[in-house]
């Protein structure tokens, strides 16, 4: 305890009611505090954990400039990556990302990848003009 502060001394430039509100108050900022940045923290880790994935649009569009990819192949592999795209919004939509639906956005992603990777690897290919 401050040495001011302490009964035995007599003098007190702070009154008792001060200090115990300066402290109340105190505590209460920390806790607002707290909560802010556990909110803050919260919401950042559920965007993070289905974050978008450009890449796979740059994989399309190089198979089709390469030949990997048909035309049709290509819009086989947009029509997955978008579902997987909508299973990621779906995910978002209220706010919280639970541990199903994060299931459900990885499920998705995967099968457009292993869809996307067969097709760039199989034996069709396009005639390049």
């Amino acid at each position: 305890m401050h040495p001011l502060l302490k009964p035995s001394s007599g003098i007190s430039f702070l009154p008792a009611d001060s200090f115990s509100h300066f402290h109340t108050a105190r505590m209460k900022t920390t806790a607002l505090l707290l909560a802010t940045v556990t909110l803050l923290l919260t919401t950042a880790s559920a965007q993070a954990q289905v974050a978008p994935r450009r890449p796979d649009q740059a994989r399309i569009r190089q198979g089709v400039r390469s030949g990997q990819l048909t035309r049709a192949e290509a819009a086989r592999a947009q029509a997955q990556q978008a579902d997987a795209r909508q299973a990621r919004q779906a995910a978002r939509a209220d706010g919280v990302v639970t541990p199903a639906e994060r299931q459900v956005v990885r499920r998705e992603e995967r099968q457009a990848d292993r869809v996307l990777y067969r097709q760039k690897h199989d034996a069709q290919t396009r005639r390049i003009r």
